[in-house]
């Protein structure tokens, strides 16, 4: 995966190099700076830089920093956290110790107006914006982005994105009617666009959704296209959408292994019903949750997606089924396929506004090691070899071992 920007100096007095994004974040104080990104577990997560050289508080006693940790720090805002960084030396060294600013993030603390930013800044996407304006020789990320739109495309896959857009959140404001025209147009270029820039992925169902829920929460085509590109390529997104989607099997079957670990009793059942969860699946990877969650709760989920990867889509996925166990327990295999199709209808999550940050707490109920899912690629690979040595007529004796030792060193991101 893609590193985000890099980590700046955080001693007093220090300037900062690197802001949420002067160009990204109009609401974001400017005297506020974002590190490191944590989308690998062990790493440091991204981390606010004061700007002043005066700090309040030099130092707190124990007492004092326990009641930080215990009372304040579970409820703080990625706001709180980046304010009272800017003042107290003390708090930015635990801040980046005890990574409380991914702590703010997974527990619902990102607001609307820090969102663009962080996104931008975890995706690493400037690099990305950059290395096209060069490449197409503009001053800017919005010039670079009119230069693809005005690449020839063929009709026909205009066509094929044309009729998708049209099923894309069609009751959400943004799309529905002719109020929508004018963001099913956006929606339309954000997709072009991109089959431009990645003629080797081109277009693929499911990206429709993804680049939507962009549009919805960062209001521009152009930094809906960007973002898009960047979870193409600093989170592999571009071998689950490539032709023969490469990518989609390893993770579906990462993504069962980490079911039957979390919730073994539906396993059981959904196992002994002969019921497989690919569908399920299939819809959670490529649609990021757009099939089982509103708009508005999605933005936490990608908050979570931008800084843990993939880690956060088995997270979620196994809350969601768990959401549902009861109910899939009393059901029979049509019944289970029919019901998680239409979990959307039967999650009853809290969709105010003041609540969705609750909600999304929820969402993350169990947690996901790296451990675990290069184990889960390890046992994908093993499987996929024995698979094809038995559809090969061998006169001799094959060591399968030794092939297997082939594949024990997992590349998961």
């Amino acid at each position: 995966m893609g590193q985000g920007a890099g980590q700046v100096a955080a001693d007093e007095g220090d300037a900062p190099d690197a802001l949420l994004g002067t160009e990204a974040t109009d609401a974001v104080p400017q005297s506020y700076a974002v590190a490191e990104d944590a989308k690998e577990e062990g790493s440091k997560p991204s981390q606010p830089l004061r700007r002043q050289r005066h700090s309040v508080v030099h130092l707190l006693d124990d007492d004092r920093t326990q009641l930080l940790r215990t009372c304040f720090c579970p409820w703080a805002t990625l706001q709180d956290v980046l304010n009272a960084d800017a003042v107290c030396k003390r708090w930015h060294q635990l801040s980046r110790e005890e990574q409380w600013m991914e702590m703010s993030i997974l527990n619902g603390g990102v607001s609307a107006s820090l969102r663009r930013g962080l996104w931008r800044h975890l995706s690493a996407v400037q690099e990305i914006e950059q290395r096209y304006q060069h490449e197409l020789g503009v001053a800017s990320a919005a010039e670079a982005f009119e230069a693809l739109l005005h690449q020839p495309l063929s009709q026909a896959k205009i066509s094929e994105i044309e009729r998708d857009v049209h099923r894309t959140y069609p009751s959400h404001r943004r799309f529905e009617g002719q109020e929508g025209a004018e963001g099913r147009a956006e929606l339309q270029q954000v997709l072009q666009a991109t089959v431009v820039a990645e003629p080797n992925v081109g277009y693929c169902q499911g990206m429709n959704f993804v680049a939507a829920t962009l549009l919805i929460h960062l209001g521009s085509a152009s930094d809906a296209f960007w973002l898009l590109l960047a979870l193409l390529e600093s989170y592999h997104y571009r071998f689950v959408f490539a032709p023969g989607v490469p990518l989609l099997p390893l993770r579906v079957f990462q993504f069962a292994g980490i079911v039957q670990r979390c919730l073994p009793r539906l396993w059981r059942h959904l196992r002994e019903d002969g019921h497989s969860l690919e569908i399920f699946a299939h819809q959670c990877v490529l649609t990021l949750f757009s099939y089982s969650l509103e708009p508005d709760l999605l933005a936490y989920v990608y908050d979570a997606f931008f800084l843990q990867g993939w880690k956060a889509v088995f997270r979620i996925g196994a809350s969601l089924l768990a959401f549902l166990e009861e109910q899939l327990l009393q059901m029979s295999l049509e019944d289970i396929s029919h019901h998680l199709h239409q979990c959307k209808k039967h999650l009853r999550l809290p969709q105010r506004k003041g609540q969705l940050a609750a909600a999304f707490r929820v969402l993350l109920r169990f947690d996901v090691g790296l451990g675990s899912l290069e184990e889960l690629e390890s046992a994908f690979q093993l499987q996929r070899l024995e698979v094809l040595l038995s559809q090969v007529s061998l006169t001799t004796d094959l060591d399968v071992q030794a092939g297997k030792r082939l594949v024990q060193q997992p590349q998961t991101r």
